[in-house]
C-alpha cells in the first residue's frame, strides 16, 4: 500500500497526489507506529514533490 502511494505521489496527477497525501497523513496518524518503518521510503518522496517550486 505504501508503495502504491509513493508512486501516486511521484507520478500521479495532481487529484491523485492530493489524495495520497491526504492518505499518507491518515496513516500517519492513526497507525504512527507501524508507519515510522515506511518513513525511508517516503520521506525522499515527500520532501521531493513538496518542495518543487514548479508543482501547484
Amino acid at each position: 500500500m505504501v508503495e502504491v502511494l509513493k508512486t501516486q505521489i511521484q507520478s500521479g496527477a495532481s487529484p491523485s497526489r492530493i489524495i495520497a497525501l491526504g492518505w499518507v497523513h491518515h496513516l500517519f496518524e492513526c497507525l504512527q507506529e507501524q508507519m515510522v518503518a515506511h518513513i525511508d521510503v517516503l520521506f525522499p518522496t515527500l520532501f521531493r514533490v513538496l518542495s518543487d517550486p514548479t508543482d501547484e
